[in-house]
C-alpha cells in the first residue's frame, strides 16, 4: 500500500482570494470573454467565475492537478454529470493564477438538497455506482488526504481549542479509526467526500456530482457510508433505515456488495462521521452538530448492520 502523503498543517493552507488583476491576466488565456465577476467561495483561492461566456468554478491548490484533470475527463468520456475540464487556448488545464496555480471546470447545473427522499437517495446510490463502475479501468492512482496521520495529526492540532469531554471524544474515535485499514475490502476510484454540499440535484431530476478534491484509491464502501450519513440521516441525525436501504439497494444493482464489507459498514460510517466533525472544525465552524452526529453513530452502531441490503 502506498505511503500517506504529509498530514497538512491546521488550519489547511488556502492562500489569499485572488486579486482582479490576477484573474483578468489568468482569463486572458481562454476564449471567455470579459471578467464580469468574481465570488470567493469557503476557501479564498476558489469560487465562481462570471464571464462574458458564463459562469466557472475556480479551483486552487490542492485541487488541481494532472490526477483530477485525467480523472474528471475519464469520467465525463463515460457520461457521467460531473465537472468538466475548461482548456485555455493552449490545451492547458492548470495555469499560474498569481503566485498560485489555477484551472477552472464547468459544474453540473442543479441545486443542493436539504432534505433526501428515498428517490433521491437511489439516485444518489445509482451515481455512485457508476462512478466506481467508470474508474475500475482508470489506471492513475493517489493515496487518500485523509489518512489515519492526517486524522490523527489534525486532532492534536485542534485539540487544545475543545472542551475536555469533546477532547476525549475525538482523541478516542481517532484512536478506534486507527484499528482499520480496510484494504482487504473492494478498492478503486472513489470521490472521497460525496456528501449533500457536493451533490446537486439537476433540472432532469438526476443527480450530479462536484467537488472531487478528495477523489482518491481507496475502499469503495467509503463513498457509499459518506453518503449514506450525511444524506440518509433523520432530524436527529439517526440514520433512516429506509433512506439508506435506498441508497444500497441502487447501487447495489450496479456492483453488488461483498459479505466482508458488511462488517465494515459500521466502522466505515463513524468514518464519515468524524471526517465530517474534522472538516467542520478545521474550517472553524462550531462543530456541534456534526460532533452529535458522532455520538449518534457511536450509540447506533449495534443496530448500524440493519442499515444493510443483502
Amino acid at each position: 500500500m502506498s505511503a500517506a502523503p504529509p498530514a497538512r498543517r491546521f488550519p489547511p493552507p488556502s492562500g489569499p482570494p485572488p486579486t482582479r488583476e490576477e484573474l483578468e491576466q489568468f482569463l486572458s488565456n481562454y476564449a471567455l470573454g470579459r471578467l464580469q465577476a468574481f465570488h470567493p467561495g469557503r476557501r479564498g483561492r476558489r469560487g465562481r467565475v462570471i464571464t462574458d461566456a458564463g459562469q466557472f468554478w475556480l479551483v486552487g491548490p490542492g485541487m488541481s492537478d494532472t490526477f483530477l484533470e485525467a480523472l474528471l475527463e475519464h469520467l465525463a468520456g463515460h457520461g457521467l454529470p460531473v465537472p468538466t475540464v475548461v482548456r485555455d487556448r493552449d490545451g492547458r488545464w492548470i495555469r499560474p493564477l498569481g503566485a498560485y496555480p489555477g484551472a477552472l471546470v464547468r459544474w453540473p447545473e442543479g441545486r443542493h438538497l436539504e432534505t433526501f427522499t428515498p428517490g433521491d437517495c437511489a439516485r444518489v446510490g445509482g451515481l455512485l455506482g457508476r462512478v466506481h463502475l467508470a474508474g475500475l479501468d482508470f489506471v492513475p492512482s493517489r493515496p487518500p488526504h485523509r489518512s489515519h496521520q492526517w486524522r490523527r495529526q489534525t486532532a492534536e492540532a485542534l485539540a487544545p481549542r475543545l472542551p475536555t469531554r469533546e477532547r476525549h471524544l475525538l482523541n478516542e474515535e481517532v484512536r478506534f479509526q486507527g484499528l482499520y485499514r480496510f484494504g482487504d475490502l473492494p478498492q478503486g476510484i472513489i470521490h472521497g467526500a460525496p456528501n449533500r454540499r457536493r451533490l446537486v440535484a439537476g433540472p432532469d431530476g438526476g443527480v450530479g456530482l462536484t467537488g472531487f478534491g478528495h477523489a482518491c484509491r481507496h475502499a469503495l464502501l467509503l463513498d457509499v457510508a459518506v453518503a449514506a450519513h450525511d444524506c440518509c440521516a433523520g432530524p436527529e441525525g439517526a440514520l433512516d433505515h429506509g433512506l439508506v436501504s435506498a441508497l444500497l439497494k441502487a447501487y447495489r444493482r450496479l456492483r453488488p456488495l461483498k459479505a466482508i464489507e458488511r462488517g465494515a459498514w459500521p466502522v466505515l460510517l463513524r468514518r464519515a462521521a468524524l471526517d465530517a466533525w474534522l472538516e467542520a472544525l478545521t474550517l472553524g465552524q462550531d462543530g456541534a452538530g456534526a460532533r452529535a452526529r458522532v455520538e449518534t453513530r457511536i450509540r447506533e452502531e449495534a443496530r448500524l448492520q440493519r442499515c444493510w441490503v443483502d
